[in-house]
């Protein structure tokens, strides 16, 4: 992991993708870390291979965190596959909202989750088929009905969605390290410019208000928003 002290040490963050956020997040959770630890144990317990129960375990594991993959060595920089259901759905529709979960806020630094929280995702809607028609006699149908549902979401998109700051993420990810560093909030807010330049200030503001809601937020990503990160597609580069 970088040293959150330094801040040169995040600069690998401006070429990672949604799925290489997502996994920069969860591999910061310490609930995963120790499911990771637990796991990568499991086979010398048992020998070559794998019980029932230990392949169940394994399972729910992958389940948990939304991988499509045996869950991978936090110590590990390139991000591993995650799962595209339920967080990506592929068709749209016009009366049904889409609606999926995130863990509740839980407690990063003892691995707690919280509980799920059912959360509205406004870019993504629900079309239904029916079966006994064929595909010719509805798909210009669902085509309007497509580029209607996407003229009305647009706004909400922006004002429902789970919040994406792209500008905000590293100092997310060192906040997050410095929690695992063992730091205080104290030293934190005394090390990182942004903390140190508010309090500084001739106005005389309080850096723990910038402070608090920037560890909210990081903690939120840690615990459940990176989810939504794996899905967020790459920037469109200019010609």
């Amino acid at each position: 992991m970088p040293n959150w002290k330094n801040a040169g040490d995040y600069d690998f963050a401006a070429k990672l993708d949604g799925g290489g956020w997502a996994w920069e997040f969860l591999r910061r959770n310490k609930g995963y870390r120790d499911a990771y630890l637990d796991l990568a144990s499991t086979p010398k317990k048992s020998g070559r291979f794998l019980s029932v129960a230990e392949s169940e375990a394994a399972a729910a594991a992958r389940e948990r965190w939304r991988l499509a993959q045996p869950l991978q060595d936090p110590a590990v920089d390139s991000p591993p596959l995650f799962e595209s259901a339920p967080y990506s759905p592929s068709i749209l529709d016009s009366v049904s909202d889409y609606f999926t979960y995130v863990e509740g806020s839980g407690d990063v630094e003892n691995g707690q989750q919280g509980f799920a929280e059912v959360v509205r995702r406004p870019e993504f809607a629900i079309v239904v088929f029916d079966l006994r028609q064929t595909w010719s006699a509805q798909v210009d149908k669902a085509k309007k009905l497509y580029e209607l549902r996407r003229k009305e979401s647009r706004t909400q998109i922006a004002d429902e969605a789970a919040p994406r700051k792209p500008s905000d993420w590293p100092l997310y990810l060192r906040l997050l390290d410095a929690r695992l560093a063992g730091a205080k909030p104290k030293t934190v807010k005394a090390t990182i410019d942004r903390y140190v330049k508010i309090a500084a200030s001739a106005d005389g503001s309080n850096p723990d208000k910038a402070y608090e809601p920037d560890w909210k937020a990081a903690r939120n990503y840690c615990n459940g928003w990176f989810r939504f990160l794996s899905f967020v597609p790459p920037k469109k580069k200019k010609l």
